[in-house]
C-alpha cells in the first residue's frame, strides 16, 4: 500500500472518530451507535456541523477532507497498471 492511500485511510479513520465523538457530544451514547449504523454519514458530516457548531468548528474536518483527497490523488497518480 502507497503512501497515498496511507494519508487517505488515515484521514478517513481520523475523520470517523470525529465524527463518532461529535455524535456523542450531541446525543450520547446513541449518537455512538449511529455513527456506527452510518458511516457514510462522515461525507455529509462536515456540512452537518457547519450548521450545528457554526464554520470555524468544521474547518479541521474539511482539512482532513482535503487530506484524504490529496492522498487519493497521489496513489492513483502513483498506481501501477
Amino acid at each position: 500500500m502507497g503512501f497515498g492511500y496511507l494519508l487517505l485511510f488515515g484521514a478517513g479513520a481520523l475523520m470517523w472518530l470525529i465524527e463518532m465523538y461529535w455524535f456523542a457530544e450531541w446525543w450520547g451514547p446513541l449518537g455512538v451507535v449511529g455513527a456506527f449504523i452510518f458511516p457514510p454519514l462522515a461525507a455529509a458530516f462536515p456540512f452537518i456541523i457547519a450548521f450545528v457548531e457554526g464554520g470555524a468548528a468544521s474547518a479541521p474536518y474539511f482539512l482532513l477532507w482535503a487530506i484524504g483527497i490529496v492522498g487519493l490523488v497521489i496513489g492513483g497518480l502513483s498506481a501501477k497498471d
